[in-house]
């Protein structure tokens, strides 16, 4: 037997509070809400021949017991909802765009292990897709 799987795509630009997205997902009684790639900083441009901005760049990068990726956890708890949460995250030996699945029954809103990769793209080198719920 099939079962529907409501998902909400949250088609909206980076800075706006990851729990009011949230919320609206949840009132439209979406089960998970899909954030844009890169919603951390939404693709900032830098020159990659200015080694100043490349490393004001890599520095913006989010890690995961971070208040940026907290704010998700604690959406994710309070309105019952998954999310999957895009951000540029710190590693070595560069940053990479990754997406995070969070739990709708995430019970530490700032725990690195609450979170299972959904996709993890390294700068500079091939994807590399893993996937899975914590």
């Amino acid at each position: 037997m099939e079962v529907p799987l409501k998902v909400a795509l949250a088609q909206y630009a980076s800075g706006r509070d990851p729990a009011e997205i949230v919320a609206e997902a949840r009132a439209a009684a979406a089960e998970i809400v899909v954030f844009p790639e890169m919603y951390s900083n939404g693709y900032a441009r830098f020159d990659p021949d200015d080694a100043v901005a490349g490393a004001r760049w890599c520095a913006a990068a989010e890690n995961l017991g971070g208040d940026f990726v907290g704010r998700f956890r604690r959406a994710a708890m309070e309105h019952r909802l998954h999310v999957v949460a895009t951000f540029l995250e710190t590693a070595e030996p560069k940053p990479c765009t990754i997406a995070r699945c969070i739990s709708a029954t995430s019970t530490a809103p700032n725990s690195p292990a609450d979170a299972a990769p959904a996709s993890r793209h390294a700068i500079s080198k091939p994807a590399r897709v893993a996937s899975g719920w914590v």
